[in-house]
């Protein structure tokens, strides 16, 4: 399914980023796990299974060629 991402900023409002931001995505082992921005929607995911196993993912709140923030390691867990 697709996952739709927010950001909270410091007052705690959530927030979707102004268009001059992009996500960046790093999966740590892309044999267990793809993730990737949903087609045309630049604040949507999809997490898709590839073999059984652990890995984690981060995505970054990238502008100008820099991560602005990148979050903790957040686990994807692929069981049969």
């Amino acid at each position: 399914g697709h996952l739709a991402v927010r950001f909270v900023d410091a007052n705690g409002v959530w927030f979707t980023p102004e268009d001059d931001y992009t996500l960046g995505i790093t999966v740590g082992n892309t044999k267990i796990s793809e993730v990737e921005q949903h087609e045309g929607e630049p604040w949507t995911i999809e997490v898709e299974g590839k073999n059984v196993g652990s890995t984690t993912f981060t995505l970054s709140l990238m502008h100008d060629g820099h991560s602005h923030y990148t979050s903790p390691d957040l686990p994807v867990e692929v069981t049969p």
